[in-house]
């Protein structure tokens, strides 16, 4: 496929994406997942069973990966159940070939359609789906920067941060904690009074949110 080359992805990488669905009530959802595309060209994709992502691709047994080099976008799809960081219904479209929505002003977007459902240890689920339309709205080819990597991993492990707080796993979530610690370190050293810190502030306010209501709740 033409436009699959564009993008230039090597089967077996895991890479870190916006995959968007429906709810069962049709409004559009949207959560960080990493995918990976086979030596077919299916796309593999391993959410937890207890997300809501999961949860539509079994029912909808369709979606979009949204692709983005944006942690703006990264962060407000991870958190949009936070007050203070609103995903906003005016940012999707309708997709052209599968029934779900996809994300406005991202680099590319991969339709598809799920073929199989494998489950998975550790309470994931790995969906086998088949690509049913590719649209490259603008190929990336950024310039390097640290502070991309240091913001969109440290939203990554933000989100199992939550999950480990929530679950009283003091030891995952500390370690995982250190390394949001050191990121932010380096973008406030990199990328100083931008966009990036803005981002790195949020999540160590909602890190102290999470472990407050935990201590509260103690």
């Amino acid at each position: 496929m033409k436009d699959f080359k564009k993008l230039d992805l090597i089967p077996n990488v895991i890479y870190e994406t916006i995959v968007s669905t429906y709810n069962k009530n049709n409004t559009p959802n949207a959560a960080p997942m990493g995918i990976k595309i086979d030596k077919r060209k299916n796309v593999l994709i391993s959410p937890f069973t207890s997300s809501q992502t999961y949860k539509n691709l079994d029912e909808q047994k369709c979606g979009v990966i949204n692709i983005t080099t944006d942690p703006l976008v990264f962060l407000k799809t991870a958190f949009k159940e936070n007050d203070s960081i609103k995903l906003l219904q005016s940012w999707f479209i309708e997709a052209k070939c599968v029934n779900a929505p996809k994300l406005k002003n991202v680099n590319a977007h991969i339709e598809f359609c799920v073929i199989e459902k494998e489950m998975e240890s550790n309470n994931r689920a790995r969906f086998i789906c088949k690509t049913k339309f590719i649209d490259v709205v603008n190929q990336i080819t950024p310039i390097y920067c640290r502070a991309y990597f240091a913001v969109i991993e440290s939203i990554i492990h933000s989100t199992r941060i939550k999950m480990y707080i929530e679950q009283k796993n003091t030891e995952m979530a500390n370690r995982l904690k250190k390394l949001v610690y050191h990121y932010y370190d380096i973008t406030k050293k990199i990328s100083p009074n931008t966009v990036h810190m803005e981002i790195m502030d949020q999540l160590l306010e909602l890190i102290d949110k999470w472990e407050e209501k935990i201590r509260s709740e103690s």
